[in-house]
């Protein structure tokens, strides 16, 4: 599968690659500490309701985006491959 980067890169969009390598390091960054937080506090509340909360609401958002990318999914085209082999 072909990244977000490599494909604007190749359109010749340098920002918004640019932008994606930016997020692609700070995003598990920050969602890292967040864990660690949540981990190292003394409070039961943090610990495990925010938690979940949190993870809830992370489980929904790749649940939406892998929706949104399956319907965007396109056929490979292999060129003197017989369609029957190909999907």
């Amino acid at each position: 599968m072909e990244g977000a980067c490599r494909k604007d890169s190749d359109n010749g969009d340098k920002t918004r690659c640019h932008k994606y390598r930016i997020l692609g390091f700070v995003v598990p960054f920050l969602l890292h500490g967040f864990y660690d937080f949540c981990c190292f506090s003394n409070n039961w509340l943090v610990e495990h309701v925010v938690f979940y909360v949190f993870y809830i609401i992370l489980a929904l958002a790749t649940f939406i985006n892998f929706r949104h990318y399956t319907k965007a999914d396109t056929p490979l085209e292999a060129p003197g491959v017989p369609e029957t082999l190909v999907a």
